[in-house]
């Protein structure tokens, strides 16, 4: 089931009250325990500062893409025409609602929102949908009218009554408490059975606390509590009952009162205690204005006595939460609360005062029966949860489902006047199998609607369909759509269809899905094969774009099914298998995707035939009359697996007599090379006599094979999601037919074929064929039952039937009459063209919640300037693996040039090394709902600026913020950190925190120094932030116009006979260089024959810089003991790792340390610094020197010299080693939120 959830009550007024807090709490629980069911959770931007919280919240808890907003103009309460503003409104949600494809819509809030932007529209009556659901909280104003509706805002009654009146389109009620659901059931005369009662509960916070007194002292007295006090804390309306509270605790004795004070809150005056206040002295009541939730459960936590004496709840969660604190109950004895506190003797009657003055008096002065209430109701509130809430809420969902189907519609009947509607098909006499297919269609579904013929210009159509039917160029369609309700397109892979893209993206209606794969369409289309990458990139994103370009057009494009514009627009999708569903996990599993209707593909029974006519078809194909024959009908190819069933046949000549023959009705299809293969299989195996492919053959002469035909062959491999029209032939003819469970094979019952694994082997289909051939009972057995499914699933009429009631709800959910309410409402406004034209783009926003979400990785800094920094290596890599992940998860690439965002194609061509320009030319992006921005580059500088906006828009659209950090060395050492990048990088690293939803840090050394950051400087977090880690992969990327080695470089790996210790990484002074010269120094001067070598660019512009370039081009060791491989390629580091006898990292600090890992790849050891970065990479796997004198490190030198080759590939085979592939997934789990390390909240800093 999927679930839609409108959050909507989280962002009224109600959503620091009860129904907010209810809907958040339960919706939470819901999606923990979602199992299998899928929930996508919707708000509206319009109110800015809830939908941030929302989207903070619900982004964390749902996969990508399920928190989503909606939109609509908002209302104007103020305004004469708020009703015209309600029905425009309702319209854009309802067209939101459509978009989403839901199952059931959850409206947790339907009666809430009076007077605000949003609303929650009532479910049109007319209008199909999915299952609607909403809570019902209590019907406090209906029972109590007088009060609430007869007095209250002018306008509230009648939307209030309206509501109510809405409630009757509802499918299911979940009930906060039983006393709610009965006053359902009485008071709205609402069905019991759709009325659960699912309870609620309190939440984590509300608990016991510990506190020292001083605390405890100083929390009392900012409230002005000097004694044991009474309290209560409610709204300020009729029912809370506040003033019998009063009067009622004004009855206690003197001597209770001067020994307590009753706390009591104010919501919006204090107009009914000033009628009161003579009651009292001084002090024996504090008024509170307002509490915060931390402060609400201290108060639970101090008080001696909580009283609730509302007059009625629909639940009465103050009672519950005060239980849960520890403190005494008492509460009124009506309503829902007995269903809360549990026991008659803490009860009173709310409209006695001495009723409740008995019993607060009771409580005070029974010390023992006090304690024994505040024991109980720690005991009590275990019987509530969310999470048995939660569960009541899906069982009855679940029960609803199984009740009726997922999405409701209005009977189809036979009614006059007819429906009209618009027919897209391929039609005889055009060489279509759907044109066949249509043409068995149409005369049966003609009983349901007026149906008018779309053809491509220029086809005279069949002589019998014009007659029945008024057939028009397709061109006519534009000055003919207001005709009709609805039009359907059948959709397959062939040429054939080119046109409907455009079509159904003009004029969506009903599609019917004949080949789940497209790709053959825009491949073999002349029109289309200059739109290949743009249809390409618009179905599966620029992954597919690339596998193209490096493949080859024609390999890889069978590998995408490019058919996303046709489910995205389809308002109906109609599928011939359940096979369908898991093609579109497969390949659409991110985010949306449309819910297709499956209806079997329609087969006529051929008329009765006797014996005698099928002997003379065999004496007409030349068969003898005792000879058993199989056929397998279709053109024959590798995914026929017609070689196995060859080698089968074999194989049972051994076991059978020579009376049976295989014959393939069909010719031989692509490859070419596939025809010569078998024929040779077929010589080879010495079975010419018995085996017989008769090429193309004409209906009459098909028809003929069936009816001489023992049995039926139909076997399937590496299928694009294709259904089989042989098989329902077979089946049609009562052939007895063998299958394997292949794709859309897999839907057919055991009983009504014989079903053989999907893979399976010559000996297992010879076993089953020899069954057929000698057991007549068990082929009449299938005969019968084939021609039973025949008649149960595939009858035409019911086929008919089942299309019907799909077009009819297309028809009564279309766009048009979605927004004929709204249309009519702007009419009678007189909407300028202007406001028109804004309610349009509106309507398109809400389209895109169909959009698939992405991961855009920014790669700006590297795009322009390639250092081959290790951020930049980081960058690359991690932007090439994410593009070649085996996943429905769609990523992008962009850069930011001259105020907006571009996708970054130049830069893929660079990093897959494919010719340049051969992509196409880099467009404007814009954000789509979900969207995942992945701040992966560092520009200290830049980021700051020219993100923020973008940054803003990603928030609006339900999206997320990750923020790379790769170090926090110019804060850690900022002394070397010249000029002004100490506050560039402080700058940018706080923008990422404030700004990010989690930080991805490049290992858990640095996510614990970001952390530690936050801590010290005190920042206040203005949302949750995640800060995880990842650490990152060790094969080098090379491209090939990079993998030349220069000619000193290809001299020093092949003849450097000394052992080389390798340095790779920018020279700049942390990196230890000088450090290192000075040890080896030590070591030239004892005589050790060993080479050291730097691999790197000058890191020109740091302090003494200068100093150290100089001593390393002027060393008297150069190039005999000493190297200094200057801006290296990857191709060059590649080859000096392979080289080296070991790697040496010396950094005083880093964030991660790649040469450990790209070494260990290659099977070199590691000579690392002792600091803690190091040791998470290397582990046990390195050898550790400390920085304090280059002794230190000379002497580890001579250690790991003194290692035998296999001590040193014992040691470094316990470094962990990724591969950037690796490295990508694991980033992808943690956007993904799939791996929390840290998580900081607003108020925890």
């Amino acid at each position: 089931m999927k679930l839609l959830v409108d959050l909507y009550p989280c962002q009224t007024a109600s959503r620091v009250r009860g129904v907010g807090r209810y809907t958040l709490a339960l919706t939470r629980e819901m999606i923990r325990l979602r199992g299998s069911h899928e929930m996508v959770a919707i708000a509206s931007p319009h109110e800015a500062k809830s939908f941030e919280e929302l989207r903070q919240e619900f982004t964390r808890l749902l996969p990508m893409g399920n928190f989503l907003p909606y939109y609509h103009p908002p209302l104007h309460w103020e305004r004469p025409d708020i009703e015209s503003q309600s029905r425009i409104a309702t319209a854009f949600i309802h067209q939101a609602y459509q978009s989403i494809s839901a199952d059931a819509i959850f409206y947790p809030g339907f009666i809430d929102g009076y007077s605000h932007l949003g609303i929650s529209p009532t479910p049109e009556k007319n209008i199909p949908s999915a299952k609607r659901v909403t809570v019902l909280y209590d019907l406090i104003p209906y029972i109590f009218h007088e009060q609430y509706l007869d007095r209250n805002i002018p306008g509230y009654k009648a939307w209030y009554l309206e509501k109510l009146n809405g409630l009757k389109q509802f499918d299911l009620f979940l009930a906060i408490s039983e006393s709610t659901r009965q006053d359902a059931i009485r008071l709205l005369e609402i069905s019991p059975e759709k009325v659960v009662n699912i309870s609620g509960a309190v939440g984590p916070e509300y608990r016991q606390l510990r506190w020292d007194e001083p605390e405890r002292a100083a929390f009392l007295q900012s409230f002005g509590i000097t004694r044991p006090f009474v309290l209560y804390i409610g709204g300020d309306d009729f029912r809370k009952n506040k003033e019998g509270l009063l009067r009622a605790y004004a009855q206690l004795p003197r001597h209770i009162l001067d020994s307590h004070q009753l706390v009591i809150n104010a919501v919006d005056n204090q107009g009914w205690y000033a009628q009161h206040a003579h009651l009292f002295r001084e002090n024996d009541v504090v008024i509170i204005n307002y509490v915060t939730d931390e402060q609400l459960v201290k108060l639970y936590n101090l008080c001696k006595l909580f009283v609730f004496p509302s007059l009625y709840e629909g639940f009465g969660l103050p009672a519950l939460e005060a239980m849960a604190c520890g403190a005494p109950v008492i509460a009124s004895n009506n309503s829902s609360i007995p269903e809360v506190v549990g026991r008659s003797d803490i009860l009173f009657d709310a409209s006695d005062t001495n009723s409740i003055t008995h019993s607060i008096e009771k409580v005070l002065t029974d010390d023992q029966f006090r304690q024994e209430l505040s024991s109980y109701g720690l005991e009590r509130v275990k019987q509530f949860s969310w999470e048995l809430s939660a569960q009541r809420a899906w069982k009855a969902l679940e029960s609803l489902e199984q009740k009726s189907p997922a999405r409701k519609y209005i009977p189809v009947t036979l009614s006059t006047p007819k429906p009209k509607i618009a027919y897209f098909s391929p039609l005889p006499p055009e060489e279509s199998g759907i044109s066949a297919y249509s043409a068995d269609l149409l005369p049966h579904l003609a009983k349901y609607f007026d149906i008018d013929l779309f053809v491509t210009p220029g086809i005279q159509v069949d002589a019998a369909l014009q007659r029945q039917f008024d057939v028009f160029p397709r061109t006519e369609l534009l000055e003919r759509r207001g005709n009709y309700a609805t039009v359907v397109y059948h959709h397959g892979n062939s040429t054939f269809h080119s046109h409907m893209f455009e079509m159904e993206q003009k004029f969506p209606g009903v599609v019917v899905l004949h080949d789940f794969f497209l790709s053959h369409l825009v491949v073999n289309d002349n029109f289309y094969q200059g739109l290949l990458p743009q249809k390409l990139e618009e179905s599966h994103g620029l992954s597919s774009v690339l596998d193209v370009s490096i493949r080859g057009f024609r390999d890889a494009a069978w590998d995408w099914p490019i058919n996303w514009p046709v489910l995205r627009n389809a308002q109906e999708l109609i599928v011939h298998s359940h096979y369908h569903d898991r093609l579109l996990q497969r390949y659409y599993g991110q985010g949306w995707n449309p819910r297709p209707t499956v209806i079997k593909q329609l087969r006529s029974l051929p008329g009765k035939f006797s014996e005698e006519q099928r002997m003379v078809a065999r004496q007409q194909l030349g068969f003898q009359p005792n000879e058993f024959i199989f056929c397998a009908f279709g053109f024959l190819s590798p995914a026929k697996l017609n070689a196995l069933t060859i080698e089968a046949f074999g194989k049972m000549q051994e076991q059978c007599n020579s009376d049976v023959r295989l014959i393939f009705v069909g010719g031989y299809g692509w490859p070419e090379p596939f025809e010569s293969e078998t024929e040779g299989l077929i010589v080879r195996l010495n079975l010419q006599d018995k085996i017989r492919v008769t090429g193309f053959v004409s209906r009459d002469v098909y028809e003929n094979y069936l009816l001489a035909a023992d049995a039926g062959i139909q076997l399937r491999t590496n299928s694009l999601g294709e259904t089989s029209r042989a098989v329902l032939d077979c089946m049609a003819y009562a052939l007895p037919t063998i299958l394997n469970s292949h794709a859309t094979l897999e839907d057919y019952n055991e009983e009504d074929v014989v079903k053989l694994p999907e893979y399976l082997d010559a000996e297992t289909l010879a076993q089953a064929m020899c069954r057929l051939y000698k057991d007549e009972d068990y082929r009449s057995e299938k005969s019968r039952n084939a021609l039973n499914a025949i008649r149960e699933y595939h009858d035409p009429e019911k086929v008919a039937a089942a299309y019907a009631e799909i077009i009819y709800r297309a028809a009564q959910t279309s766009n048009r009459r979605i927004f004929a309410p709204a249309l009519e409402a702007m009419a009678q406004r007189g909407d300028p063209d202007t406001s028109i034209r804004a309610h349009a783009r509106v309507a398109a926003a809400n389209l895109s919640l169909r959009n698939q979400p992405r991961v855009l990785v920014d790669v700006t800094a590297t795009f322009f300037l390639d250092s081959r920094t290790g951020i930049q290596r980081v960058v690359k890599n991690l932007s090439k693996e994410f593009l070649l992940l085996k996943t429905s998860r769609r990523f992008g690439l962009i850069h930011y040039s001259k105020g907006s965002m571009y996708n970054a194609l130049r830069f893929a061509e660079k990093i897959f090394d494919l010719a340049p320009s051969c992509l196409p030319s880099e467009t404007v992006e814009s954000f789509w709902p979900g969207d995942i921005l992945f701040l992966a580059d560092s520009d200290w500088e830049l980021i700051p600026i020219q993100f923020s906006p973008l940054i803003e828009q990603v928030r609006r659209q339900g999206g997320k913020i990750a923020s790379m950090v790769y170090d926090l060395l110019p804060i850690k050492h900022p002394d070397r950190f010249p000029g002004p990048m100490h506050d560039l990088f402080v700058r940018w690293l706080d923008f990422a925190i404030m700004q990010s939803d989690m930080l991805i840090c490049i290992s858990r050394a640095v996510a614990d120094e970001v952390v530690e950051y936050i801590d010290e400087k005190k920042l206040s977090l203005s949302r949750r932030l995640d800060v995880n880690y990842i650490h990152l992969g060790a094969d080098i990327l090379v491209v090939q116009g990079e993998s030349t080695l220069r000619k000193h470089v290809r001299f020093l790996v092949e003849r450097q006979a000394l052992p080389m210790f390798l340095m790779v990484g920018t020279l700049e002074p942390r990196k230890g260089h000088a450090f290192v010269l000075d040890a080896f120094e030590q070591l030239w001067e004892q005589g050790k024959e060993v080479s050291l070598c730097f691999a790197g660019k000058i890191g020109r512009g740091w302090g003494g810089m200068e100093a150290l370039e100089q001593r390393i081009r002027d060393h008297p060791q150069s190039r005999r003991r000493f190297f200094f491989i200057e801006n290296p390629s990857d191709a060059e580091i590649n080859a000096l790792y392979a080289a080296a006898t070991a790697v040496i990292t010396a950094s005083i600090a880093e964030g991660f340390g790649l040469p450990i890992v790209e070494g260990a790849l290659q099977k070199v050891p590691v000579l690392a610094s002792d600091i803690p970065v190091f040791r998470e990479v290397g582990g046990e796997g390195a050898m550790y020197f400390s920085l304090g004198s280059p002794t230190y490190l000379a002497e580890a030198v001579k250690a790991m010299l003194a290692l035998s080759p296999g001590e040193r590939q014992a040691m470094v085979e316990k470094i962990e080693v990724l591969t950037w592939k690796e490295s990508a997934e694991w980033t992808l789990e943690v956007l993904e939120g799939q791996r929390v390390y840290k998580s900081l909240r607003p108020d925890s800093h």
